[in-house]
């Protein structure tokens, strides 16, 4: 949460609302990419992990 405030009170202009308002915003807008990179991994490892039942790629060695 550190970041949002800091780069909210970097880029607002000194109102109280805009100071209140930018961090939630920015915070949002980061929790929304992280949760969207989750989907975008598990789809990729249930795709790469059916490309090594059919053969096309190497079995991950564990």
């Amino acid at each position: 949460m550190v970041f949002p405030l800091f780069t909210a009170a970097l880029s607002t202009s000194p109102d109280i609302w805009c100071q209140t308002v930018a961090p939630f915003l920015i915070y949002s807008i980061i929790e929304f990419v992280i949760f969207v990179a989750l989907i975008v991994q598990v789809r990729e490892e249930g795709w790469t992990s059916r490309m090594r039942e059919r053969g096309s790629i190497e079995k991950k060695e564990e």
